[in-house]
């Protein structure tokens, strides 16, 4: 047995030994050309899935982006709109207390021409002061009730009980000057 493992093919029995033939010169390099032909395809197979793919890839993150890129301009247009409604907001707001504040420098005056006109007719005398101006300064009071703190129309009250005024309407008193004069 030891003798059949040590024999070369050509000297075993040409039936069992194996059949190695060898291939002429161009035949052997035509199949490793052939081999080698395939493992370039292969690599270039490998290549262009590889190229596909990061495509793929480019293609999905440029579509992400440009969603993202969308709904940040709608989320700026929105915020924009936003901003000009409360700049109109604030512009309606800044005419409104504007008008509160001319509205109330105007009550403001015309206090103050209510207690101008009371403290004209407490502090001088009725004959110190003109017809028609006592008779505004009486009118103006009685108007301005409403302006006048409590203790400044009992003041005025007590001075028209004083005087004999009238004080339920505004053409009797003036027809009580006129009367006396």
């Amino acid at each position: 047995m030891n003798e059949e493992i040590n024999m070369t093919p050509q000297e075993q029995d040409p039936e069992t030994a194996p059949q190695v033939e060898r291939l002429p010169r161009a035949k052997r390099t035509a199949l490793i050309r052939y081999i080698a032909i395939l493992f370039v395809f292969a690599f270039l197979i490998v290549l262009l899935s590889l190229f596909l793919q990061f495509r793929s890839t480019t293609t999905k993150q440029i579509s992400d982006l440009t969603s993202a890129s969308n709904s940040a301009i709608a989320r700026a247009e929105q915020l924009q709109d936003e901003n000009l409604a409360l700049k109109e907001t604030v512009k309606q707001l800044r005419k409104d207390a504007e008008d509160a504040q001319k509205a109330h420098e105007e009550e403001l005056v015309k206090e103050q021409e209510v207690y101008d006109a009371l403290m004209l007719l407490l502090t001088k005398p009725r004959k110190k002061i003109a017809g028609p101006k006592f008779v505004e300064a009486v009118k103006t009071v009685t108007e301005g009730k409403e302006k006048l703190s409590q203790t400044a129309w009992e003041k005025f009250t007590a001075y028209a009980e004083e005087e004999g005024l009238k004080l339920e309407t505004t053409e009797e008193t003036t027809e009580t000057e006129e009367e006396k004069q």
